[in-house]
C-alpha cells in the first residue's frame, strides 16, 4: 500500500501539533496521526548528541511502544545508525533509511537484523527538527512491509510538516521549562520564613506561600477576602496597605506598613514592593507587573526587618530604625517624637544611613530599603 497525506491531512496534522503545545496527550495524539497519515506503523521523537551513540526518546507511538521500546533502550540504542545519519541532513529536510544505507550496511547492522526487522519494520522516514551545540532533535516514521518504499513525494510531504512541528516543539520546550521554573520558585518561596504573597496587576492574590497562608488563616489582624485581596483588620493599616499597592501599580517604590493585631500580640510589619518584571513573567504571565507583600511576624522569633538592615546594609541600630520608619511613611519629626529623641538626633541617624548606603537622598534611601527588604524577604 502506498500512503501519503493529502494537503487537507497535512493541514490537520499541523493543527494537531500546535494543539499539543500545552497538552501532552494531544501531542502524543499528533504523533500517532503523523504515523497514520504516512501509512507508518510507528512514530518516534528523540534527541541525541552527535558524539554519543545514545538517544533520549521523548515520544514513541504505535508498534514501537512496549517491549520493542524497552529492548531498544536497554540493548540496541548504541547500534541504531539512523540518528547519526539523519544528523547529516539539513534541518527541515526529510529522507529515508532505505536511501541512506547501502545493502551491505543493512546486512551488517545489528540493530536492523536483531530488533528492527524482527519487530516488523523495514524503513524509517525522518528528519531533524532542531540542532544546537551538537545536540539534535529528530522524528522518525517507521513503516512495515505492508507499505511501499518511502519516496521523494513522501519527503516533500514530511518537509511541509517539519517547520510547524519544530515551532510547536520549541514553544512546548519553553512552556515546560517555565512550568519547572515556576514550580521551583514556588517551592523556594514556601521555604521562606516570612509570609510572602504575590498580587496580580489588579491587586488580587496570585500566590501565597505557606507562612502567608498560616498568618491569614490565624485571622489575627490579616486575612484574604473572597476576591483574593489582603485585608487588615485595623482600618488605618488597611487604607495604608491599599494605598501602597495602588502606588506600586502606578510605578512607586512601595513601603512598610505596621499592622496591629486584635490579640494584642506584637504588630505585623507588611512590606509592599513592586514585583520584578522577571517574576511577573514567571508567576503571573502578565504584561504589567504585580506587587509582592512580605509579612514579618515578630512572634515567630525570626530576625526583624531592623536587624536585617543592620546586618545587610551595615547600619547602626538608630540609623536602621530611622530607615524603617521612613519606609513606613514617617518623617523625621514623627520618628523623633515616637523615639523620644531630638530632631537633631534623627538627622544624625539619617546622615549615617545615607553615608553607609550611599543613597543620594531620603527618597533614595526609602527605595533602597524597600528593594533590599523585598530581596531579603525569604530571610526574615
Amino acid at each position: 500500500m502506498h500512503r501519503r497525506p493529502s494537503v487537507q491531512e497535512q493541514l490537520g496534522l499541523i493543527e494537531a501539533f500546535y494543539r499539543g503545545v500545552t497538552d501532552t496527550a494531544a501531542f502524543h495524539d499528533a504523533m500517532n496521526r503523523f504515523a497514520d497519515a504516512f501509512g507508518a506503523r510507528a512514530s518516534a521523537l528523540l534527541s541525541f548528541d552527535a558524539s554519543v551513540p545514545k538517544s533520549d526518546v521523548s515520544v514513541v507511538t504505535g508498534d514501537f511502544e512496549g517491549d520493542v521500546l524497552a529492548r531498544y533502550q536497554r540493548d540496541y540504542m548504541p547500534f541504531d545508525p539512523a540518528p547519526q545519519a539523519f544528523s547529516r541532513l539539513p534541518i527541515g529536510r526529510a529522507s529515508s533509511t532505505d536511501r541512506m544505507f547501502t545493502a551491505d550496511e543493512k546486512r551488517r547492522s545489528v540493530f536492523l537484523n536483531e530488533l528492527f526487522e524482527p519487530a516488523g519494520f523495514v524503513e524509517t522516514l525522518g528528519g531533524v527538527t532542531r540542532s544546537a551545540g551538537g545536540r539534535f532533535e529528530m522524528f522518525g516514521l517507521q513503516r512495515g512491509k505492508d507499505r511501499a518504499v518511502f519516496g521523494k513525494d513522501d519527503d516533500r510531504a514530511a518537509e511541509n510538516i517539519i517547520p510547524h512541528m519544530a515551532r510547536a516543539l520549541q514553544v512546548r520546550r519553553l512552556l515546560l521549562a517555565q512550568d519547572v521554573l515556576v514550580a521551583n520558585l514556588e517551592r523556594t518561596l514556601d521555604r521562606a520564613t516570612a509570609g510572602i504573597a504575590i498580587l496580580d496587576p489588579a491587586g488580587r492574590l496570585a500566590f501565597a506561600n505557606k507562612t502567608a497562608q498560616a498568618i491569614c488563616q490565624a485571622a489575627d489582624g490579616l486575612s484574604f477576602d473572597r476576591s483574593g485581596r489582603l485585608v487588615a483588620a485595623d482600618a488605618v493599616a488597611r487604607r495604608s496597605i491599599d494605598a501602597q499597592i495602588a502606588g506600586v501599580a502606578a510605578g512607586e517604590s512601595g513601603g512598610l506598613v505596621p499592622v496591629p493585631r486584635p490579640s494584642g500580640r506584637r504588630a505585623y510589619t507588611v512590606l509592599v514592593a513592586p514585583l520584578t518584571a522577571e517574576l511577573s513573567d514567571q508567576l503571573l504571565d502578565a504584561t504589567r507587573s504585580g506587587a509582592m507583600l512580605v509579612v514579618h511576624d515578630p512572634e515567630l522569633g525570626l530576625g526583624a526587618p531592623v536587624e536585617a538592615l543592620q546586618k545587610g546594609l551595615g547600619l547602626p541600630r538608630g540609623a536602621a530604625e530611622l530607615s524603617m520608619a521612613l519606609a513606613a511613611g514617617h518623617d523625621l519629626k514623627s520618628f523623633a517624637e515616637a523615639r523620644g529623641v531630638t530632631i537633631h538626633t534623627a538627622r544624625f541617624h539619617l546622615r549615617i544611613a545615607l553615608e553607609r548606603t550611599e543613597a543620594n537622598s531620603q527618597a533614595g534611601l526609602v527605595r533602597l530599603v524597600v528593594r533590599f527588604l523585598s530581596d531579603m524577604g525569604a530571610g526574615w
